[in-house]
């Protein structure tokens, strides 16, 4: 995780490196959704009419059911996704632990101990990934440590942590709106389209004039790059691609790893003609747009 180590700006509180603070993370993660199941079913049996209990029962329920999300996929956006909820409710769940314990407590205390948990997670165990990632886009704001950078087109902006990304998508932009007619059907997809674990689909925000051109505006593997997939139909009907080979390289150990169906690389072969080749993307339009007949009629 060099990103979260070396990219953001410094934390003055000693921390675990990038790797560990995500273990660390997923097993705090699972504690949470226990303790706040635990807080629920006590404060039920313990006062069955108090509102508390209903509250605490429906935020554990939530928290179970989407708990499945961080487990398939323990990455920092999955475990975000999840953590918002059980961490949300930690402090609450350390109320009802020091009542439980002390019941002559007053509430602002035992609020004020079951924060004093949430604080260490945030600050202490896992800051590279939370506390840290958000004062360093707040200060960005401000331009203040920035590193990322600004992609500009059509009068709209977007931000991106790589140069490279942000100098070549300067010269694809404007040649793709010289090619690009309104109402077009743009898709924008992997350098393989039969490994698709995500898309670029900010491109299509920076070409305003051109419409997204397929159901799979944000792919999956699995999904979009399926044997039943409608990706394949939906090139035979666009006017334009953008092919992204920024994560090529994008490895997980899970089926996003898996090659799926080749059609689409096919539809790409006999009906499209490059207009503009770079080492990050490729521009892509209708071969008979270009005066030319498809490569493989």
């Amino acid at each position: 995780m060099q990103i979260a180590d070396d990219e953001a700006i410094r934390w003055p509180i000693p921390h675990l490196r990038g790797p560990a603070q995500l273990t660390v993370w997923f097993f705090l993660l699972v504690a949470s959704v226990v303790a706040l199941a635990i807080a629920a079913l006590h404060v039920r049996r313990r006062e069955p009419e108090a509102i508390r209990g209903v509250a605490l029962a429906a935020v554990a329920g939530f928290a179970i059911g989407i708990l499945p999300q961080a487990l398939q996929r323990p990455d920092p956006t999955h475990l975000a996704w999840v953590s918002c909820v059980p961490f949300g409710f930690l402090p609450v769940v350390g109320v009802e632990l020091v009542r439980w314990r002390r019941a002559a407590l007053s509430p602002a205390r035992a609020f004020l101990y079951g924060l004093v948990p949430v604080l260490a997670v945030l600050f202490v165990l896992v800051p590279s990934f939370l506390v840290r990632d958000y004062v360093d886009v707040s200060l960005e704001s401000f331009d203040v440590s920035r590193k990322s950078h600004s992609i500009e087109h059509a009068g709209r902006r977007f931000y991106y942590g790589n140069p490279e990304v942000a100098k070549e998508l300067a010269q694809l932009l404007p040649a793709a709106e010289r090619v690009a007619r309104p109402g077009d059907r743009l898709v924008v997809g992997t350098g393989d389209l039969r490994k698709t674990p995500l898309s670029e689909a900010f491109l299509y925000y920076l070409l305003p004039t051109t419409h997204p051109g397929t159901y799979y505006i944000e792919m999956d593997p699995g999904v979009a790059n399926a044997d039943d997939s409608k990706l394949a139909d939906d090139l035979e009907h666009a006017d334009l691609v953008i092919l992204s080979r920024v994560w090529d390289q994008f490895h997980e150990p899970n089926d996003s790893e898996k090659l799926g169906s080749p059609t689409p690389n096919q539809v790409l072969r006999r009906r499209f003609c490059t207009v503009l080749d770079l080492p990050l993307y490729e521009l892509l339009q209708r071969c008979d747009r270009a005066g030319r007949p498809d490569a493989n009629p």
